[in-house]
């Protein structure tokens, strides 16, 4: 309300004046340190003028007025602004008067001049007079103490671990880790499977067969009532690597004409009669004619594995 008192004011002042010049009206010559205090710039505009003025954005600066005998202070001293700076223009007996304002305050004791400033319109500078303003301290009651302000802060305390609130600020990641883990542990297993695979492919016929029965002898099928089976497969990695070995197909011969077929290769009488022996134990297994004990089934790994490496031994040596 104060504000538009003072506008109400000027326009009453000024608007018997037709030479277009600037003016400054403070609501208060004398405050106290932190009162507040509104400087108005005041000017009447011609048909169609715009006017250009910058605006300052923090403070305003001030001049301290000296004493007599009083040196000057290097200090800075300004008025700091409270409000953004606001303009307006009304209409007053069909001219226009623009208004602009700024409300700020100052924290030094003493008289200063508020320094005159200046717009352009229609590039023509237009310079607005100084003021000058007194800024006093509070005065001190009777019987009151003055005290400084203490500022005070309030220790705000540690915050207890939430494993509910930490899953809702990091889940993103939470989510992500465990996505990457198991990729990370499907990549090693398929990895871990390629290179064994590999590792075998590499392997000479000799070594595969070997490592095959010795990985039948690991399953230990004797000891959960499956001795048939291992026997069964023991036939089968050994009439496979003859196969293999000699060119021949024995996996669906009988141990008889397994036998004429090794003959014929020209082997040792010992080497075909040791391998019919295993033929011969796997079938009698297999067809419930015979139950061996487990060291049997072991003395029969160990005789596989020989007759592979002897016929391996031969087939070199003819090569």
């Amino acid at each position: 309300m104060r504000k538009y008192i003072y506008i109400i004011f000027t326009l009453l002042f000024f608007s018997f004046g037709r030479a277009q010049t600037g003016s400054l009206i403070i609501d208060k010559n004398e405050i106290f340190v932190g009162e507040k205090v509104m400087l108005t710039y005041h000017l009447t505009l011609g048909k169609d003028q715009k006017i250009n003025f910058k605006a300052l954005q923090k403070a305003i600066p001030l001049k301290r007025n000296l004493k007599e005998n009083e040196k000057a202070k290097k200090e800075s001293i300004s008025l700091e602004l409270l409000n953004p700076f606001s303009d307006t223009v009304i209409v007053v007996s069909g001219r226009d008067e623009w208004f602009g304002s700024y409300t700020a305050t100052c924290w030094d004791e003493g008289s200063f001049t508020i320094p005159n400033t200046s717009v352009i319109i229609d590039n023509k500078k237009i310079d607005f007079p100084n003021a000058v303003l007194k800024v006093k301290l509070v005065k001190a009651i009777k019987g009151k103490d003055i005290y400084d302000i203490k500022e005070s802060f309030v220790k705000i305390p540690d915050a207890t671990f939430s494993l509910k609130q930490f899953y809702k600020d990091y889940k993103v990641w939470i989510y992500s880790i465990f996505a990457l883990l198991i990729i990370l542990f499907i990549y090693l297993k398929w990895k871990k499977k390629v290179i064994g695979i590999e590792e075998i492919e590499d392997l000479s016929l000799k070594d595969k067969t070997i490592l095959a029965i010795e990985n039948l002898d690991k399953l230990k099928m004797w000891s959960d009532g499956r001795l048939k089976e291992h026997y069964v497969e023991l036939s089968f990695i050994m009439r496979s690597y003859l196969s293999s070995r000699f060119r021949i197909n024995l996996l669906e011969k009988t141990t008889y004409e397994s036998k004429l077929l090794l003959t014929q290769k020209a082997l040792n009488k010992d080497v075909i009669e040791t391998i019919v022996e295993i033929l011969d134990l796997s079938d009698m297994v297999k067809f419930a004619k015979s139950t061996p004990e487990e060291i049997t089934a072991l003395r029969m790994s160990v005789i596989s594995k020989k007759i592979v490496e002897t016929t391996t031994q031969l087939v070199e040596e003819d090569v």
